[in-house]
């Protein structure tokens, strides 16, 4: 079903005013306001990652980078016939909407400051009250714990939550984060994938005159390999999922905040 043209234009206001905001950079946070998101109003599944790269920054485009290109091939094990589609149906954005910057060390890039964080809460809440998506997908932890609370990946990835949006929480495609070469951990990520493939087959059964002819997850097989040991410098942002304090954690906000339903 499309959405009412009221909803379309709220969020197509909503996104220009997000283009157009400068609130970090008037709070000294970044040198320069760029925020890169992507979807419309009918997107039944909505991802949210933890910010933006320079890749990223620079094309405009959300997970452009070499942590993009792993998504997709997640989202090819979830039955995507493409990454073209995934994108059509899926509403992607993160916590922090603009690059935080490179490391003072030149050495990778800052976490999202929790500062920035908080400044960017009122795009992602007014998006999902909009949007009312079917599936909320968040990537790596600090999305993970802005929607669910504390807890570890292993108790997080491979299971879901909740009911409009079902929350299938995913670890971050990073280059740097060791947690997927753990078989274990490689077993939680494929039933999470399997998860978001039941819940891609139950969209396009109810969408009027269209059969499932994507790819099964089936089709493809095998895991994720194990990442590398050092992560190129035009990677996606999200660091380390294992480690508290490379995701922006800021421990005195470490509440879950409310999904709307």
């Amino acid at each position: 079903m499309s959405p009412s043209r009221s909803i379309a234009d709220e969020l197509t206001s909503l996104q220009v005013a997000c283009r157009a905001c400068d609130r970090c950079v008037r709070d000294g946070i970044i040198p320069a306001a760029a925020p890169t998101f992507q979807g419309g109003p009918d997107a039944p599944f909505y991802l949210v990652g933890q910010a933006p790269g320079p890749v990223e920054e620079r094309e405009g485009r959300p997970f452009a980078g070499r942590a993009g290109a792993e998504l997709g091939r997640w989202m090819a094990r979830a039955g995507f016939a493409s990454d073209e589609e995934f994108r059509r149906v899926t509403y992607i954005a993160a916590v922090m909407r603009c690059f935080p910057g490179r490391l003072a060390s030149g050495r990778g890039d800052r976490p999202p400051p929790g500062r920035a964080v908080r400044n960017c809460s009122s795009w992602l809440d007014t998006e999902l009250a909009l949007l009312r998506p079917r599936v909320l997908i968040p990537v790596g932890q600090l999305a993970i714990r802005r929607f669910l609370g504390p807890g570890s990946l292993e108790e997080r990835v491979g299971r879901t939550f909740g009911d409009r949006p079902r929350v299938i929480p995913l670890p971050h495609p990073s280059g740097q984060s060791r947690w997927l070469n753990d078989p274990a951990n490689r077993e939680r990520l494929g039933a999470a994938l399997a998860a978001i493939d039941s819940e891609r087959r139950l969209y396009a059964g109810t969408r009027p005159g269209r059969g499932d002819a994507r790819v099964t997850r089936g089709a493809l097989g095998g895991g994720p390999r194990p990442h590398p040991e050092e992560r190129r410098a035009d990677d996606d942002h999200e660091q380390d999922d294992t480690r508290d304090d490379l995701v922006g954690r800021d421990s005195s906000r470490d509440e879950k905040h409310e999904i709307p339903q």
